[in-house]
């Protein structure tokens, strides 16, 4: 069967197809990127003898602090 004539395509582009996001999926999605965050801080205690200690040290709390501001981020906006 054939679409008839007068529907036309939904233009996504129209203000009210805006997407809405409800509020358990962004507690959901902020949880997740905390807790992400919160593990690579918890990763971070490497032993002092590794080769690049400070360099890794500074890599994995920089990862920890950025999920960590993509978790509030996700939940305030």
């Amino acid at each position: 069967m054939s679409a008839s004539q007068s529907e036309s395509p939904v233009d996504l582009k129209d203000p009210k197809f805006e997407q809405y996001d409800c509020l358990p999926c962004r507690l959901i999605g902020a949880a997740a990127f905390t807790g992400l965050g919160a593990y690579a801080y918890w990763q971070s205690n490497i032993p002092r003898g590794t080769p690049f200690y400070r360099t890794k040290r500074l890599g994995i709390l920089s990862l920890a602090t950025g999920f960590m501001s993509a978790g509030f981020y996700r939940l305030i906006n």
